[in-house]
């Protein structure tokens, strides 16, 4: 007769587990969604890299004159 509070004991500990994981998790997954969004806006606040034209090469400046 001493087993029912046993079960219903376990079977509660068991669904609060459950419950405190998916909690866990949500809140987990707001952090990283936080931080996410923070990252991004620190990325949009750093200045474009100025791309420089390629370096022509010696060789090609004296062909471009000799011809003349």
């Amino acid at each position: 007769m001493h087993i029912y509070p046993g079960i219903f004991a376990f079977a509660g500990l068991a669904r609060m587990f459950i419950v405190l994981f998916r909690l866990w998790s949500t809140w987990s997954q707001a952090i990283r969604d936080k931080e996410f969004l923070v990252e991004m806006r620190l990325r949009n606040l750093e200045p474009e890299k100025e791309q420089t034209p390629d370096i022509i090469s010696t060789k090609d400046t004296e062909t471009e004159y000799s011809s003349d």
